[in-house]
């Protein structure tokens, strides 16, 4: 791309990416077996899902490579046991109920997130204040001088000091990495008071909601945007609802008020409830701002406006993500992202330089994680 614009698509008529990201997404509809098999997606027939994508004209002459670790095969829906199907519904009604009498119980806001942000969107950062707040917490800091000294970056030897982990790792990759490592602690708690057998969902929601947190806030600051902070804060709680609605499942079987639920059915049962619980709770945590990104994500079209253009970039940097994370290809997903890829005329280099920065934040979320 020139500079960090991306190539925009012609008003109203979707561009040769469109069509090529949309070929694609139908691709991953067809039965394994019927079209690529798991791990490839091109057939090499000449037919529009086997042909690599279009060349963008400001790009210069040579096709890009196929992006394999973008798009893969994956099935339509979560795989439910006889009989489960009919309980998503009632469990829905009974998590409703019991998630508006617990509304009061849910864990705090971590503001030390909030107040690291807060130092870091000043013109001239004090190094000295900076590293003091994230000192204050052991978790936070610990993560911090992990980072640093991870074989991720490589840079020399080890550093032995929070002062010197700030200054290698850099204001912002601080403030981010915080802000991640101090939320994690909403997930850990609910990881260890629920069932043993919603441990994945934990993890996995906490992987997305990271990975879209530093995507989203890379994405926004590669288009010049002044709001990387609110895209930060929209990418980790886009999906908090749906960890507030397992943590209300997680009880209910606990306490005896439902029968076993697995957790492919939990998960069935959170995506149905996420986004209205995810509403109240960024309202209990006054937190408004990022409310718009939670209520409007999964809608099939949003308004294309600079107000609006966060929702875009949170929605495209998730939709990714699960493309990438995921063996299932949620409903309306493929309509969300080319809304939203459309909206932000996004090319395919753009895409494609997002799809890495992703692969790479996954690998910082897992040694975070480890």
């Amino acid at each position: 791309m020139a500079g960090n614009e991306p190539v925009a698509q012609e008003s109203g008529k979707p561009g040769p990416m469109i069509g090529w990201l949309a070929a694609r997404l139908r691709k991953l509809r067809e039965p394994r077996g019927a079209g690529a098999s798991k791990g490839q997606l091109s057939g090499g027939d000449g037919s529009p899902e086997g042909r690599s994508p279009p060349r963008a004209a400001a790009e210069g002459t040579s096709e890009p490579t196929d992006l394999k670790e973008l798009l893969r095969p994956a099935v339509e829906q979560r795989p439910l046991r006889e009989g489960e199907a009919e309980r998503v519904s009632p469990l829905a009604a009974h998590v409703r109920e019991r998630f508006d009498r617990t509304l009061g119980e849910l864990p705090a806001f971590p503001t030390l997130a909030q107040r690291i942000f807060g130092l870091v969107e000043h013109p001239t950062v004090d190094v000295n204040e900076l590293v003091q707040v994230v000192g204050q917490d052991s978790l936070v800091s610990g993560q911090v001088l992990k980072l640093a000294n991870s074989a991720l970056l490589g840079r020399g030897s080890p550093v032995g000091s929070l002062r010197d982990a700030v200054i290698r790792l850099g204001h912002r990759e601080v403030a981010a990495v915080a802000a991640a490592a101090s939320t994690r602690a909403l997930f850990d708690l609910e990881e260890r008071t629920s069932q043993e057998a919603y441990a994945p969902l934990w993890d996995a929601a906490w992987r997305h909601s990271s990975v879209s947190a530093f995507g989203a806030s890379w994405l926004a600051m590669r288009r010049g945007s002044s709001r990387s902070q609110h895209a930060f804060f929209g990418g980790m709680f886009h999906d908090v609802g749906r960890t507030a609605a397992l943590r209300t499942l997680g009880g209910l079987v606990v306490g005896g008020q439902v029968g076993p639920v697995s957790a492919e059915l939990a998960a069935v049962v959170c995506e149905e409830l996420h986004v209205e619980v995810g509403v109240r709770v960024l309202a209990a945590w006054n937190l408004q701002s990022v409310e718009p990104l939670c209520r409007d994500h999964h809608r099939p079209t949003v308004e294309r406006s600079a107000a609006r253009e966060p929702v875009h970039v949170v929605r495209v940097v998730s939709a990714l993500d699960e493309l990438q994370g995921s063996a299932f290809l949620r409903p309306g997903l493929e309509g969300e992202l080319l809304d939203s890829v459309e909206a932000l005329g996004l090319d395919f280099f753009a895409l494609r330089a997002l799809a890495t920065e992703l692969l790479l934040l996954r690998q910082r979320t897992d040694a975070l994680r480890a």
